[in-house]
């Protein structure tokens, strides 16, 4: 789902003042072998696109443990969704449009948020890294990248 206008900055301020930025994880290096892999063949990137859905697997399935729940349809919306480059979750589609609202907030109506995905992704922050650590050492080692 894509954020309107509003959504987007929403998300930005409660970022940079309420989370410090915790709705990311960083890896150190992850730009370097993206750039050694695009001389890969594209099956061999899609491996790494793999290390990157099995890591936003794992927020996933912590946030289902937890998501409001009212219809099941937010719940439902939330996916892994890798692209070759980042591990991503996404929550919302076009017949959730009020995902964004939930997690960030919504001032104009009185929606607090409630950053489910960014708490289970503080809570689970180790077992992503381990998650990027084993699957890029596969990568590493069988491709002899050292």
């Amino acid at each position: 789902m894509a954020l309107n206008k509003y959504q987007k900055a929403a998300q930005k301020e409660y970022l940079d003042s309420v989370t410090g930025g915790r709705g990311k994880v960083e890896i150190e290096g992850l730009r370097q072998l993206n750039k050694t892999l695009k001389d890969f063949s594209k099956a061999t990137r899609e491996e790494l696109k793999e290390v990157h859905r099995e890591a936003g697997q794992i927020v996933v399935d912590g946030a289902l443990r937890i998501v409001p729940f009212r219809t099941g349809r937010l719940a439902a919306s939330l996916k892994s969704n890798p692209t070759m480059k980042q591990g991503r979750v996404r929550i919302g589609d076009s017949s959730v449009p009020y995902a964004g609202a939930i997690h960030f907030g919504w001032a104009a109506r009185n929606i607090q948020p409630n950053p489910f995905v960014y708490d289970v992704l503080d809570d689970r922050r180790q077992a992503v890294y381990n998650a990027y650590a084993e699957g890029i050492s596969k990568l590493i080692i069988k491709y002899d990248l050292d």
